[in-house]
């Protein structure tokens, strides 16, 4: 049961973190995140495809929406879309996580 409540915490860190680089990549941009490469330099594939591992928990959650609403898709696409970025959000979330343990660890020594 430990596990369960672990894996749900790790998706939440997970999508609060592709939340908050999506709307700073929205506040810096004026335009919203999506799957789309910048330019064909080598640099910019790197960054977007960094970028992209974050905040697709996001991108998916909200195209699932945007199927049901506005293309009348059936609610399983809802329900697909979301155990998509759920499961996205707890690798994500372990990534930040770790990140954020490794930091503490380093800051206190």
């Amino acid at each position: 049961m430990f596990e369960l409540w672990l894996l749900l915490y790790c998706a939440a860190v997970g999508f609060v973190a592709a939340g908050l680089a999506s709307t700073f990549f929205q506040l810096v941009t004026r335009r919203p995140v999506a799957f789309a490469i910048p330019s064909p330099r080598i640099v910019a594939c790197f960054v977007a495809g960094v970028s992209f591992a974050l905040v697709g928990p996001y991108i998916v959650a909200r195209a699932a929406v945007r199927a049901v609403r506005a293309d009348k898709r059936p609610m399983t696409w809802l329900f697909g879309g979301f155990a998509v970025a759920g499961m996205w959000s707890a690798c994500s979330g372990i990534v930040v996580l770790d990140l954020a343990l490794a930091m503490r660890t380093s800051l206190l020594t």
